[in-house]
């Protein structure tokens, strides 16, 4: 017995399984476990690289897949997801800055012009605990 208007804002381009996209209706009101979503594509302007793996107990086996756009829980078998940034509310807006990490997105620097911060999604901290981990690599 509720109502909802239509919010042309809450149409985003989401990934249904791997290499078929299609629109998504995404507002709470309708979406009930978007979990950290909201965070990696709060909306359909923003922009991010998203690396998927399938999940523990994959029936096929492990897989990857880099994408631009929402992915399904089910893109690759109740697979995780890694973002290169994450967007937090905030009156500021950050100038998105070079890192190494950007050749592994593919990423290319456009200015950031919304009322949220964004930033990278691995931290400093994370990053040294890598190169520690594997010296020398790339």
């Amino acid at each position: 017995g509720k109502r909802h208007l239509l919010d042309k804002n809450s149409l985003i381009a989401s990934l249904y399984r791997p290499f078929t996209k299609q629109w998504l209706y995404y507002n709470r009101r309708f979406n009930e476990r978007v979990y950290q979503m909201p965070r990696i594509f709060p909306d359909s302007a923003a922009e991010n690289r998203v690396i998927c793996v399938s999940g523990i107990g994959a029936r096929s086996g492990f897989s990857a897949l880099i994408v631009n756009a929402l992915p399904n829980l089910h893109t690759l078998d109740t697979g995780q997801c890694f973002p290169l940034y994450l967007y937090d509310e905030g009156e500021r807006v950050e100038e998105p800055v070079e890192s190494r990490m950007d050749s592994l997105f593919g990423e290319s620097h456009q200015p950031v012009a919304r009322s949220r911060t964004r930033r990278y999604a691995l931290t400093d901290e994370g990053l040294a605990h890598f190169e520690t981990a594997y010296p020398g690599e790339a």
